[in-house]
């Protein structure tokens, strides 16, 4: 009787944990902007070489309801090289048949060697990686100008922020670090999408997250959405794991940002 109870109580936590790790939730957002046509994007951060099915297939069917009319990934897609990697980069490439897709590189990427390598692949897998540049996107007679950014090659960051406000439209940023919110806040956009806190990892009730990286214990860049300024910050819980590797109470994200015509909302 002793070893069935410690075989259900392990099964539990087994179940418990694989539930924490597994289960796909979407987060909605709402920034109403001046733009012409209502705009959806779908934020994927943090994957860290995590798949959800086969190919991926949990993954896709839980962005393609959503509609998206671009797809951006922040940063940590892969956890590190490796030979599973190729195979990881295919599962992504199920993502451009739904929508547009751009990326940025995170710390992990910037951590290896074969980024280069890496990067190539993404882009044969239909991925725009977006490397200190700014990138155009239309909808209609709608323009969004999107600036990526590999802060670990310590760009000229007034020369792109100037070229992004050159290009105007709707302006998104993407930082892999929310940290960075603040220091970006002085230039002009209209929207940062950031990663990197993995929700806080473990997160409290009330509290929120408990831990990140550069921000420590508690940290106030956890997930969510943050204004400041006229400017908006949207903060991915991410995917994936990284050298801790159990999420609790924060399940893996998929973020939908929805902007909207001013006197829609």
């Amino acid at each position: 009787m002793d070893i069935l109870i410690v075989v259900l109580v392990l099964g539990v936590i087994y179940w418990f944990v694989r539930r924490e790790n597994n289960r796909l939730v979407t987060s909605q957002y709402y920034v109403p902007s001046d733009v012409k046509d209502d705009l959806t994007i779908v934020q994927l951060s943090d994957i860290h070489s995590k798949r959800f099915g086969p190919n991926n297939e949990k993954l896709i069917a839980q962005i393609k309801p959503l509609v998206p009319d671009m797809i951006v990934i922040t940063g940590d897609m892969v956890h590190k090289w490796g030979d599973n990697v190729p195979a990881f980069v295919d599962s992504l490439a199920g993502l451009q048949k739904i929508a547009p897709v751009y990326a940025i590189p995170g710390n992990h990427e910037a951590r290896i060697d074969e980024w280069p390598v890496l990067r190539d692949m993404l882009r044969k897998a239909g991925i725009r990686v977006i490397e200190n540049d700014v990138a155009i996107f239309s909808k209609g007679g709608q323009r969004v100008s999107i600036l990526g950014l590999n802060e670990a090659t310590d760009p000229d960051i007034d020369q792109l922020f100037e070229r992004l406000n050159e290009i105007g439209g709707f302006r998104i940023v993407l930082s892999h670090f929310p940290l960075k919110f603040e220091e970006y806040q002085k230039y002009k956009f209209d929207l940062q999408l950031s990663g990197h806190a993995h929700g806080g990892q473990w997160r409290l009730p009330i509290i929120g997250g408990l831990y990140s990286p550069d921000q420590g214990l508690f940290p106030h860049y956890d997930a969510g959405m943050f204004e400041a300024d006229d400017r908006v910050m949207v903060v991915s819980r991410g995917l994936g794991n990284s050298e801790f590797p159990l999420r609790l109470f924060n399940y893996p994200e998929v973020v939908c940002v929805n902007v909207t015509k001013s006197d829609s909302v």
